[in-house]
């Protein structure tokens, strides 16, 4: 059973490894760079609403 099991997670690791040889660098980093702007955006506007207090988002 065991055996089994490792041969499945080598099937999945194999399949994993062949995707990213396959894939083209400079889409992945283009992805990359877009997806950590969006994290930025979204870390800076957390920041200025948790500074606000009640009294200032009730105005």
């Amino acid at each position: 059973m065991q055996k089994d099991v490792l041969e499945g997670r080598k099937l999945v690791v194999d399949r994993d490894v062949s995707k990213l040889n396959d894939t083209d660098l400079a889409e992945m980093i283009t992805k990359l760079q877009g997806q950590m702007t969006n994290l930025e955006a979204a870390q800076a506007a957390f920041s200025k609403i948790s500074q606000q207090s009640l009294f200032d988002y009730l105005r």
